[in-house]
């Protein structure tokens, strides 16, 4: 009984094996064996072992690896191009949101692995994509922020935060989640920069983590 992916299991667990080396009755060749079970015996290492299963669930710790116990959701089979297509057109909608002109940095939504799954990304996986808005010649930041939040959950987008970061510079921050596709956006805006200039909105968006369809490279 292994509990690795559970610290404080695992810590009990090392002392109880260390125990159990005391605990383990000897045998005698000499005396004739019964083949009768005898009952189970109440030693150390049994209540031990059963304390373990209780620390486990009282931890939240599951008897169960799979990927499907570790999300607590079933990963959809999705083409890494089909996703990386997806959150690109969102991230296209969400600048039009904004209703602002200016740059945007260069770079597409990219593959990356889903640590909660502990597979590689070979199996699974998510997509995000991190850009940012600057150097504006049409509409102020603060616009742009309010128009977000009005368009946001027009388009299936539910807002989960609208507040300020708590850091020195308590810059705004939205965090939304589609209410279908289950995609997530963080948006802030980084406010007063020591030079104006380097005043932008940064986006992060990223997918659920999707299963690799069978035979498809990565």
């Amino acid at each position: 009984m292994i509990f690795s992916e559970c610290p404080a299991v695992a810590r009990a667990e090392a002392a109880l094996q260390d125990q159990s080396r005391g605990d383990a009755p000897s045998m005698n060749p000499s005396r004739s064996i019964d083949t009768t079970p005898p009952p189970m015996p109440l030693t150390p290492y049994f209540l031990a072992s059963a304390s373990l299963v209780l620390i486990a669930t009282a931890v939240g710790c599951s008897f169960s690896d799979t990927v499907e116990d570790k999300l607590g959701y079933a990963p959809e089979i999705r083409s890494t191009y089909t996703e990386t297509a997806e959150v690109d057109k969102m991230s296209s909608r969400i600048l039009d949101w904004t209703k602002l002109t200016g740059t945007t940095t260069e770079g597409q939504a990219a593959v990356s692995p889903c640590y909660e799954s502990e597979k590689d990304k070979e199996e699974y996986y998510v997509v995000r994509h991190r850009w940012s808005v600057y150097d504006l010649t049409e509409g102020s930041y603060g616009e742009g922020m309010e128009n977000l939040r009005k368009e946001l959950p027009k388009n299936g987008w539910k807002i989960t935060r609208d507040g300020q970061v708590e850091s020195i510079s308590r810059q705004p921050q939205i965090v939304a989640k589609h209410t279908r596709s289950n995609h997530t956006i963080v948006i802030e805006w980084l406010w007063k920069q020591k030079d104006p200039d380097d005043e932008l909105i940064y986006v992060t968006v990223d997918s659920r983590c999707m299963k690799v369809p069978e035979g498809e490279e990565v």
